[in-house]
């Protein structure tokens, strides 16, 4: 040590005091909460609690953002699926004791036996459109 170095300059640089990393984590914390609470408000419509870190427990928002995706298709294909039954058999809330058999013969009961694109596709008579669930949201917007 005779350039002028001590033990103190090797060791390399100081970690902040217990206290400070935890207000910092803190921070970012309610940053985050703040920023999915707009998101969820905005574009879910659910009230905004920034004082909840549910997001958090999201691991797939993560490892795998592309994953929240699939909540977006499956609402698509579902309202697809769900006008086509409409359009064929009528509304199938009131109690229609045919319903089940008529869908099960024409989606269920395949397995894997057929890819699902397919069965769905012949199903409705071409591939998944948007139209329907888009026609749910303007339907719901007018109540």
């Amino acid at each position: 040590m005779t350039d002028g170095a001590t033990p103190s300059t090797l060791s390399g640089p100081t970690r902040a005091p217990t206290s400070t990393r935890r207000a910092v984590l803190n921070t970012i914390r309610k940053l985050a909460n703040r920023i999915w609470a707009d998101i969820t408000s905005r574009y879910l419509r659910i009230r905004p609690h920034p004082e909840w870190s549910w997001w958090a427990m999201r691991g797939q928002l993560v490892n795998s953002p592309g994953y929240m995706l699939n909540y977006a298709f499956g609402a698509i294909l579902i309202a697809d699926i769900r006008a086509r039954l409409v359009a064929v058999r009528g509304p199938f809330t009131t109690g229609d004791p045919g319903w089940y058999p008529w869908v099960a013969s024409r989606l269920y009961r395949f397995g894997h036996e057929r890819p699902a694109r397919l069965v769905v596709q012949e199903f409705l008579g071409r591939p998944v459109k948007a139209s329907a669930l888009l026609s749910d949201l303007a339907r719901i917007r007018r109540q």
